[in-house]
Formats: C-alpha cells, structure tokens, sequence
C-alpha cells in the first residue's frame, strides 16, 4: 500500500513538474520552486 501511494505522489509531482509557471508571475514562481525543492529533499531523505 505504502508503495502505491509514492506511485500515486510521484506521478503527480511529474506532472506538476512539467507545467513550468511565466517567469513573471513572482508568486507562481517562488511555489514552484519551494515545491520542486520539497520534492528533492523529500526524495534525498528517503533514499538514506
């Protein structure tokens, strides 16, 4: 189940990923990328 889940999580962050926001929208910018950098850190801690 819990395998499912970072299934589930990884493919949406895929295609959240893929939707880049104008660089001129400050706002969407900055979520963009303290969620991209959620994902890697996320992604480095369960990887030790």
């Amino acid at each position: 189940m819990r395998r499912k889940i970072k299934m589930v999580a990884a493919s949406k962050s895929k295609q959240q990923q893929s939707e880049l926001p104008p660089f001129d929208d400050d706002v969407a910018m900055k979520q963009h990328l303290k969620s991209w950098a959620y994902a890697v850190a996320s992604h480095a801690i369960s990887h030790f």
